[in-house]
């Protein structure tokens, strides 16, 4: 996406633009408030080598953890476009925060010279606000920022999956979804194996809140024909979550790479620890290509056992694409969709599977359109993320992102997160997830976010409400 100037500043000595006093009158106007007239933090400063900067200079010196910059802005409350005017060495990753809550982390390009980026949508309240740039990466130069004042734009959620004659119980579920979504926040739980039939993540949250969470992650990990197929019993717990339970499931698959693992094979979803070429799988002929039909049909017969049991799923295969840590993502776009539309295809119209809801789980970067799929084969757009420890902000910058990407057209969910966002916040900045996942492990003992804040908000589904 393109970035804007201000319109209604003038010209400086070095071919920047002037500096507006960071207030809005009210009429939606562009605010631009400079950088340098912010507060520096840590090894931040204010640099003037870089010409064609605006103002008196821009703030350099991000090289450090806890270096940043952070500015105020007086505006009335609403969601306001984010513009960033910049330079980088790039590509470089760095946080931003509003009013102190965590927001996304930025991909800023590499630019040699002064550069507008879209940040995203951010909600500001009546009054004044803080935007802060903090050091992850680093290495990012930044001259100003512009904020535009936005509307929501809806959109209509598309009523008919992409599949086919969907099973009764997928389009139930799908049904469900589109009707509390933007009013509801349904809670999530990502499910490590039982260890002496306990799972150690519902026990946390029962014993914490009375309550379970609506919807359950499981993973297909051990599925991948690599490993011989162990049977962890993945299968029978799906289908007693959503039978006996009343859950909703979501899956995915950490798929270990057919052949190519430099170690054990249960590392070999990371690209780091295969020699796998996606390249190659997708190209008709070829051994890889072989294989992966191989372990797609594998697969597939699982997939079969639950739709025979009536059981739909919240199916989110190839996720986190776009890093390039797992095989799937390590050659770019083209193979990672080929890949995506011969699942799809073998899986729909081969197999005639049927009760899956697919969700596709999208970067945030630039180019991530590039990445998606199509609408043809898409039902949910999602996002994982991973905000810093003890920050719950409603993440809404990437909802946004995600939600304009479909023109308001899919649900948008978080498929996997770290700290659960605030679901008070969620609704009050639009940024409406349709549910959260809590990744294992420390995140569903977060104390800085207590697990009984969330059990009787009437704004987050449970279990109990399903």
């Amino acid at each position: 996406m393109k970035g804007f100037c201000c319109a209604t500043c003038g010209t400086n000595s070095n071919g920047g633009h002037g500096s507006t006093d960071g207030t809005t009158n009210g009429n939606g106007a562009k605010v631009k408030v400079e950088a340098e007239s912010g507060t520096l933090s840590g090894g931040a400063v204010v640099e003037t080598s870089t010409a064609g900067f605006s103002g008196r200079g821009y703030v350099g010196g991000l090289t450090n953890s806890g270096d940043a910059v952070t500015v105020t802005v007086e505006v009335t409350a609403g969601l306001y476009e984010l513009v960033i005017r910049y330079t980088s060495p790039g590509p470089k990753h760095n946080h931003l925060y509003v009013n102190d809550k965590y927001s996304q982390s930025i991909e800023f390009s590499t630019a040699s010279s002064w550069q507008n980026l879209v940040a995203g949508t951010i909600y500001l309240h009546a009054g004044r606000n803080s935007i802060k740039i903090e050091k992850d990466w680093g290495f990012v130069n930044i001259d100003y920022f512009t904020l535009q004042s936005r509307k929501p734009h809806r959109g209509t959620v598309a009523a008919a999956l992409t599949t086919p004659s969907p099973i009764g119980n997928a389009q139930k579920l799908y049904n469900y979804l589109r009707s509390v979504y933007r009013k509801q926040i349904i809670s999530g739980q990502t499910l490590s194996a039982p260890a002496n039939g306990v799972v150690v993540e519902l026990e946390t949250i029962q014993k914490n809140t009375g309550q379970q969470p609506a919807l359950a992650g499981f993973d297909f990990q051990n599925y991948s024909p690599v490993s011989n197929m162990q049977d962890d019993g993945t299968v029978s717990r799906i289908i007693d979550w959503y039978n006996n339970k009343n859950g909703i499931p979501q899956v995915q698959w950490h798929w270990c790479s057919p052949t190519g693992a430099k170690q054990e094979w249960w590392r070999a979803f990371y690209t780091e620890h295969t020699n796998f070429d996606v390249t190659k799988a997708v190209t008709p002929g070829t051994e890889e290509h072989r294989l992966v039909v191989r372990d797609l049909d594998a697969i597939a017969a699982k997939l079969k056992i639950l739709q025979d049991e009536g059981v739909p799923l919240l199916w989110r295969p190839l996720h986190e694409a776009e890093g390039g840590w797992f095989w799937w993502g390590a050659k770019g776009p083209k193979p990672l969709q080929a890949l995506y539309r011969m699942m799809y295809d073998r899986f729909v119209r081969h197999h005639s599977l049927r009760n899956l809801i697919w969700v596709w789980v999208s970067g945030t970067s630039h180019d991530s359109l590039e990445w998606y799929p199509g609408d043809q084969s898409v039902d949910i757009i999602s996002a994982d993320v991973y905000a810093p420890a003890g920050n719950h902000g409603a993440l809404t910058s990437t909802y946004y992102q995600l939600h304009d990407m479909v023109k308001g057209n899919k649900i948008v969910a978080l498929a996997e997160n770290g700290p659960v966002p605030n679901p008070a916040d969620m609704l009050q900045e639009k940024a409406t997830w349709s549910w959260w996942m809590t990744w294992s492990g420390y995140f569903v003992n977060d104390k800085s976010r207590p697990l009984s804040m969330l059990s009787n908000n009437s704004t987050v589904i449970q279990m109990s409400s399903l």
